[in-house]
């Protein structure tokens, strides 16, 4: 028979403004409501107040959210958002791609996957089941697909690294240096001491590199994040470095701004030799 819950498509849109309704008001209890976990529990009325950081994990052991759900919805919560597309892939699989612009500017496209889930209901003098629309994961991207020149507000962390990484690959230190971030700069110097200090032993492998790969990154806390990244040096080198990135706060052009803060060798000597410890899977 037919899974897919009463109300069809449309009950399914309505989970989907219930959980970034419930960011907006930072209800993480609401959102936790709407996970897999919880269907014994009726639908949540708003608002209903702000649970932090059990109900942060809560709300993460039973869906899956990468760093820019945890960014863009439980850390902060967007400041416009507008709806994309939606589909019903299968009877009991939905999709829907909401566009977000977060507080400080940042610009991205999150997916809300759902799936079908058989909640309990009271029934006079028995229970029954029927199915409901559970949020199963949240996953995002850029908003832009264009390889960022500088700094600003609308590029996500992610998108920050990648562009340095490009950089570095066509060996142009000025453009890596302008993701820096003054904390960062102020520690390293001029452009010419970062040219220098890719020079050492520990980042010579960047410059030039054949090819990267991003593996795990990590949404630390609203304004840190970190991605740790695998590259293929100009001599076959596989080496591991880590990114740390932050939020600028500091009035002035960077402000809003995700730039890097630091980049720490993680395997540069001696070469590492197997992708697969550190890919997003195991590490």
């Amino acid at each position: 028979g037919d899974v897919t819950p009463e109300g069809g498509v449309q009950t399914a849109v309505d989970v989907v403004d219930a959980v970034i309704r419930a960011s907006t008001e930072k209800d993480i209890e609401g959102m936790v409501l709407m996970g897999p976990d919880r269907l014994d529990e009726p639908m949540p009325e708003y608002p209903m107040g702000f649970y932090v950081s059990e109900k942060m994990a809560e709300f993460e052991s039973q869906v899956q959210v990468d760093s820019y759900a945890r960014r863009g919805l439980l850390f902060n919560p967007p400041a416009h958002s507008q709806v994309l597309s939606f589909m019903l892939l299968n009877p009991a699989t939905f999709v829907e791609r909401v566009a977000v612009t977060l507080p400080a500017g940042e610009q991205s496209v999150l997916t809300f996957t759902l799936v079908v889930g058989e909640e309990v209901v009271p029934q006079f003098r028995s229970v029954g089941v029927r199915n409901r629309w559970v949020l199963k994961s949240i996953s995002g991207e850029p908003a832009s697909t264009e390889c960022p020149e500088g700094a600003h507000r609308r590029h996500p962390p992610k998108q920050v690294v990648e562009a340095q990484l490009w950089a570095l690959q066509e060996e142009d230190v000025g453009k890596v240096y302008t993701f820096a971030s003054p904390a960062n700069k102020g520690a390293i110097g001029s452009a010419t001491d970062f040219a220098a200090m890719l020079q050492t032993p520990s980042y010579r492998g960047l410059l030039g590199h054949t090819a990267f790969e991003l593996f795990r990154d990590v949404q630390i806390s609203p304004t840190r994040f970190m991605q740790l990244v695998g590259v293929t040096s100009k001599g076959g080198e596989l080496l591991i470095y880590a990114w740390a990135l932050g939020l600028q706060a500091e009035s002035g052009p960077c402000e809003g701004c995700w730039m890097t803060d630091s980049v720490q060798p993680i395997s540069a000597s001696p070469p590492f030799t197997d992708w697969d410890k550190f890919s997003s899977d195991n590490y």
